[in-house]
């Protein structure tokens, strides 16, 4: 009898163990699955991976296409200069159409990538394919809804590429600006990127504004060709606004009046900095969207210099002291 209690005994002590061992188990298995399910897949951002290739200067470059907001598929590069040992990250975006690399752009431009990667941080340069680059194949589509191409490579980004996610900033000019502020205004951007620093612009943060200003045929061009109106009014072009015309412009602006538009203008998380030129006609625009920011924001112009603010030495010194700033107070 002695002898099959410790027996049981025994049995009793393994079956703790198994059961033990089990639940150890499947908890890890649950623990595994539901942060596998928290991750968003590639579909799930509406980011697909099309090839991935070696390129210059032991650089990544990833071919992607990106779907959202029922447009037409649109393809864009993403050129990474990866750091396993990554303080961080910085994306850089261009302007106009988007279709050039930031670092493309001149000297000083270029000196500003290189850097960021000097003092330790991955960089992401996106450029647009396409013959109108973020606009491609989406005639009449409107700023808003064009908007979320760049909102999900950057969350792509940080989801797939970067080595350290938790501190990123982003650079864009002129167009670039833009694309940052529409991701700031409307896609809540603000969750991901803890500085960015806007040159010359948004000017779209008042589109009757930009179409008024002198000059600026290309800009104008594009501005018609996103709201419909290329070769069927060409209202900016021509600065003529019937109501209906002027009430989507008001609509379409990343600083909106227009009480039925949501916009969002408080970014706690994300420090956001204004480089302007003293000479660019743009500056009063991106003046705009800076006074209508209700948290941490910083607002530089930068003495006898125009547009081209990257491709100038105090501009490109002024945005790399910036966003090591930003991204180092992290």
């Amino acid at each position: 009898m002695e002898i099959f209690q410790n027996r049981r005994a025994v049995t009793q002590t393994q079956t703790i163990a198994l059961v033990a061992i089990l639940i150890v188990a499947v908890t890890a298995a649950g623990y595994y699955i539901s942060q596998k399910a928290s991750t968003p897949t590639d579909t799930e951002l509406g980011v697909s991976l099309l090839s991935q290739t070696s390129c210059e200067e032991n650089q990544t470059c990833y071919l992607v296409s990106v779907d959202c907001e029922g447009l037409a598929l649109r393809e864009a590069e993403i050129r990474v200069y990866h750091n396993p040992d990554s303080k961080g990250g910085v994306i850089f975006v261009s302007g106009a159409w988007g279709r050039s690399w930031y670092g493309g752009g001149g000297e000083n431009s270029i000196q500003t990538v290189n850097v960021m990667q000097d003092e330790g941080y991955e960089t992401y340069e996106i450029r647009w394919l396409g013959e109108r680059g973020w606009g491609t194949d989406n005639f009449g589509q409107g700023f808003k809804k064009l908007s979320c191409g760049f909102a999900k490579l950057v969350q792509w980004i940080v989801t797939n590429v970067a080595n350290n996610p938790e501190n990123v900033g982003a650079t864009g000019h002129s167009g670039g600006a833009n694309e940052i502020a529409y991701g700031l205004a409307l896609h809540e951007l603000e969750n991901i990127l803890d500085v960015v620093v806007l040159t010359g612009g948004p000017a779209r943060s008042n589109l009757i504004d930009l179409c008024n200003i002198e000059g600026w045929p290309g800009v104008k061009e594009l501005v018609d060709y996103v709201m419909g109106w290329l070769d069927n009014g060409n209202y900016c072009q021509t600065g003529q606004f019937p109501e209906e015309i002027e009430h989507a412009l008001q609509a379409e602006s990343i600083v909106s009046p227009l009480t039925n538009e949501t916009r969002d203008y408080h970014y706690p998380n994300t420090q956001v900095v204004f480089v302007e030129g003293e000479l660019d006609v743009v500056t009063n625009n991106g003046r705009i969207f800076y006074d209508t920011i209700t948290s941490e924001k910083s607002w530089f112009v930068l003495t006898g210099v125009g547009h081209g603010i990257p491709n100038d030495s105090s501009g490109s010194t002024t945005i790399q002291e910036m966003l090591l700033d930003g991204l180092e107070g992290q």
